[in-house]
């Protein structure tokens, strides 16, 4: 009986151990905007389903994308990159002996910021100023105050005293968001080497000040996904080159190494975003 009871939670075991399937993520440590490979084995398993696209929770900016699936002898991979922080699981499904199973493999997204970092609106301001802070308050207002009535004095005394005779004003010139742009590139060519990352984000910030202007909208605070999002939705360009362009700003972006590129690749790949965009 002890004999019959033993073989059958061996058998329970290994065919639990058999039922297992082999799924894993690189790199184990993952943060927002980096470069993942997913793979599965595809060993006593078929009919693997790794769904290609943008994937978001309920909302319309997209949380990750999955796409570059590639289907190996002994493995099943593709790319995933992440847009927010967070645990996630991936929809990918396999049949193993009749039955659909899902990917319970537990992704956690990091974000390389701190978190301790404060904005403006979390820094409260004083309820009120009593002590050694009031006297600091008054006499900092009279001091100021005092300055202000010896600049005023000095203002009448030079009026009375001298006369502008033939004076002529420079207007500031009011440039455009092209030509500011323009200034912008020149300064970035003008660089015998720059980072990758440096170089993104100052196409970034071009390319914001163009569909500004072509759209007439104010696009400078938006993300790079919601930058190219708008620019889809107003445009006829082709859906793909400015998937490909988004992506490859927001991988330059947050890429951990400090690439530099040179000054000759730069301008090629600038010229490459121009042809796609139809600058």
């Amino acid at each position: 009986m002890k004999i019959s009871i033993f073989v059958g939670l061996l058998l329970i075991q290994v065919s639990n151990l058999a039922s297992e399937t082999i799924e894993f993520i690189t790199p184990n440590e993952a943060f927002v905007g980096d470069l993942l490979i997913y793979k599965i084995s595809t060993k006593d398993v078929s009919s693997i389903t790794i769904p290609e696209g943008e994937f978001s929770l309920g909302n319309d900016l997209p949380i990750y994308k999955i796409y570059d699936k590639k289907a190996e002898p002994e493995f099943s991979t593709a790319k995933v990159i992440f847009f927010k922080p967070g645990n996630y699981t991936l929809p990918i499904t396999w049949e193993y002996m009749g039955k659909t199973e899902t990917s319970q493999l537990q992704i956690k997204i990091k974000l390389r910021l701190s978190g301790s970092e404060s904005e403006p609106e979390d820094i409260e301001p004083p309820l009120s100023f009593r002590g050694a802070i009031l006297i600091r308050l008054i006499l900092l207002i009279l001091f100021f105050l005092f300055n202000l009535y010896i600049l005023y004095a000095l203002y009448l005394y030079f009026k009375n005293k001298t006369k502008i005779v033939d004076a002529y004003w420079n207007t500031i010139p009011n440039l455009s968001e092209e030509e500011k742009s323009d200034l912008i590139l020149k300064h970035l060519f003008s660089q015998e080497e720059v980072t990758l990352k440096d170089f993104s984000f100052t196409i970034s910030e071009v390319l914001k000040r163009h569909y500004s202007s072509l759209l007439n909208m104010r696009l400078f605070h938006l993300t790079d996904t919601e930058l190219f999002k708008e620019v889809q939705n107003r445009t006829h360009l082709n859906p793909q080159d400015l998937e490909d362009i988004r992506d490859y700003l927001i991988q330059s972006k947050y890429r951990e190494s400090n690439l530099k590129i040179t000054e000759s690749d730069a301008k090629d790949i600038w010229k490459n975003i121009k042809d796609k965009l139809n600058l």
